[in-house]
């Protein structure tokens, strides 16, 4: 640990350096001179020491969150189904994650107070999911885009969708 100033509170000690492993594998792939690419891609996370950011008493200090596993996948789509007087881009991903904390002892939890704010404790995380770690992500994009003499006008819409996240 050490004892250097961590940019966030310069009285608290030190944390753990966090560490990663990780294994993936997938495919990248093109088809009809270019006009559908399709990736997908597999994955494992290991984390140890995971840093979060924690609010006490207003201060904000950091702290490692012991441990954790992620498995995931990603499923991306992308096609280029005109091209004339113009290009339309449509793309298209879904994402699925399981990341869980495998160890959290004394991990920060918040419970509202009836009389405003919240009211913070200590328990035990360990096999919760992971904080920002939606099961499921999707995504829809258009992009239309259009030269107009030394100019490119561009049109776009996009969707983004997550089933929640702890």
């Amino acid at each position: 640990k050490s004892g250097m100033f961590n940019g966030v509170n310069p009285f608290q000690p030190g944390v753990d350096p966090e560490t990663l492993d990780a294994a993936e594998i997938g495919v990248k792939s093109e088809w009809f001179d270019s006009r559908l690419r399709l990736n997908a891609a597999v994955f494992y996370y290991d984390y140890e020491d995971i840093q979060l950011s924690q609010v006490a008493q207003g201060i904000t200090v950091i702290l490692n969150a012991a441990s954790g596993e992620i498995w995931g996948g990603d499923l991306e789509l992308t096609a280029v189904p005109y091209e004339g007087v113009g290009t339309l881009e449509v793309t298209a991903g879904l994402s699925a994650l399981d990341a869980t904390y495998d160890r959290f002892p004394n991990a920060p939890f918040l419970t509202p107070n009836p009389n405003g704010g919240n009211i913070q404790s200590a328990g035990d995380a360990s096999d919760n999911r992971m904080i920002r770690s939606p099961k499921l992500t999707s995504t829809l994009g258009f992009n239309y885009s259009l030269p107009l003499g030394g100019f490119v006008f561009e049109a776009n819409a996009s969707w983004y969708h997550n089933d929640g996240y702890f």
